[in-house]
């Protein structure tokens, strides 16, 4: 049975108690390792929080399998599990194995707190006293998926049910890691955290995404967004429950970047990426930010010169293409019929009617579609508007607005586009990895800036 009751949070400096506790002192790095029982470990859950892991939690196998360890042999439980890592801002030892933990600073990007790694092992722990509760109470186990989920409305709920509880529940051990930096070594400590956190995950498998996210690569990209409702959505983090992956707008920011890549790392980069393959686009995305920004404890900026303002103002242009890019979505069918096609008729493209009675929604602002179709279909368009860049000095603009520019010319455009959609069999995964259609296209679009161009000239 557990034999501690469950402290009182402490707004981020709990007390933990620990058996078998062991103190390492190795500068710029601390540490102290022993077990937790379940008391000790919701004094841990209830004063912070998993900010610092690069991804959030769900339940999955291992969080069954972690439940079935415990109900089955509790009393083995901290010989077949690795533990939670936790980065604090000090650890201050007291008498009878407790530590005094801070996580202070709030500042999570420059200096992470909380967990790091360890996340499955906290749902699933903390979850499994939420089915004692249930248990003891004799009411059904609450139903949840992601880590997200269960704090901001199973817990709110059970808690009280928990901690009430605690003193019988079958006891169990955590294996715990707590480092914190040694005296004057903060800085170097911070610089340390985000590698940390990233090599202890490497057994769960991370997304480049949720890496760069989490070292500050997409602090330009995230300010780019039109606006929060669209931002929020984006899962920045894995896991973390956003119905737009990250990588998506990663490929948007990629158009942009393209017209710089030549200069400031020596590459060219091929837009059909932005359709066939978003790895590619996250890769390129890191290769260009990397090589201009400069880690500041534990993130990542860009510098303030020639080529640091050139990436960020090319980044800043993806907030248009998230417009067109739904703006596309949606009138792309239209065109293709106003040039002379039949857009339901196409066999790879799905029609509002009995079978889908209420549509689809665009991508980002959600937006009522009639069809759904493979991007493929304008992909060739979207990218093409590098025509309309320029560069000001040290930073990139657009030429003119180009949901503006396409809403003139897109018949146009179509006119010259649709037989290569013919050409392709009307198959828009072939039309969006075609090399023809992207380099058509964009020579199109180039004659009409152009002819826009030389009649304001004349005008």
């Amino acid at each position: 049975m557990a034999t501690a009751r469950a402290s009182k949070q402490t707004h981020g400096t709990p007390i933990l108690r620990l058996r078998d506790n062991h103190e390492i002192s190795d500068a710029p790095i601390c540490r102290v390792q022993g077990f937790l029982n379940p008391a000790t470990l919701l004094t841990l859950f209830e004063a912070t929080d998993l900010t610092a892991n690069p991804r959030l939690p769900r339940v999955n196998e291992q969080v069954r399998d972690m439940w079935r360890a415990i109900e089955e042999d509790p009393s083995t439980f901290h010989y077949k599990n690795n533990g939670i890592l936790i980065a604090a801002s000090s650890c201050e030892p007291l008498e009878r194995g407790r530590y005094r933990v801070k996580f202070d600073p709030s500042n999570q990007e420059e200096h992470p707190r909380g967990i790091l790694n360890g996340g499955h092992t906290t749902l699933a722990c903390i979850t499994a006293l939420v089915k004692t509760a249930a248990e003891i109470h004799n009411e059904p186990v609450p139903r949840f998926g992601l880590w997200e989920q269960f704090r901001e409305e199973i817990w709110p709920t059970w808690r009280e049910r928990v901690v009430e509880g605690i003193d019988a529940t079958e006891e169990f051990l955590v294996p715990v890691e707590i480092l914190f930096p040694a005296a004057g070594q903060i800085d170097q400590y911070d610089a340390l955290i985000h590698d940390i956190a990233d090599a202890r995950n490497n057994n769960c498998e991370l997304t480049e995404e949720t890496k760069d996210h989490h070292a500050g690569f997409y602090n330009e990209l995230k300010a780019a967004i039109p606006d929060d409702s669209i931002r929020q959505q984006i899962e920045w983090r894995t896991n973390d429950g956003g119905r737009i992956k990250a990588r998506d707008v990663v490929a948007l920011a990629s158009i942009p970047l393209s017209v710089i890549c030549q200069q400031i790392v020596g590459i060219k980069f091929d837009l059909k990426h932005c359709y066939n393959s978003t790895a590619r686009c996250s890769a390129f995305f890191h290769e260009i930010y990397h090589s201009v920004a400069r880690s500041r404890a534990a993130q990542y900026f860009l510098d303030d010169d020639e080529k640091g303002k050139l990436v960020a103002s090319a980044i800043a242009l993806t907030g248009q293409l998230v417009e067109v890019y739904d703006w596309l979505q949606v009138e792309f069918p239209n065109a293709y019929n106003d040039a002379g096609g039949h857009f339901g008729g196409i066999k790879s493209v799905k029609s509002k009617g009995k079978k889908h009675p209420h549509g689809w929604s665009s991508r980002y602002r959600n937006r009522a579609l009639d069809y759904s179709y493979s991007d493929g279909f304008f992909m060739p368009i979207l990218t093409s508007l590098t025509v309309l860049i320029t560069r000001k000095g040290d930073q990139l603009v657009w030429a003119e607005e180009p949901q503006a520019f396409l809403e003139r010319h897109l018949p146009r455009i179509m006119k010259t586009f649709k037989p290569l959609i013919q050409d392709k069999d009307f198959d828009g995964r072939l039309v969006g990895r075609d090399p023809v259609a992207y380099q058509v296209v964009f020579e199109n679009i180039s004659m009409l800036h152009e002819l826009e161009s030389l009649q304001r000239q004349a005008t």
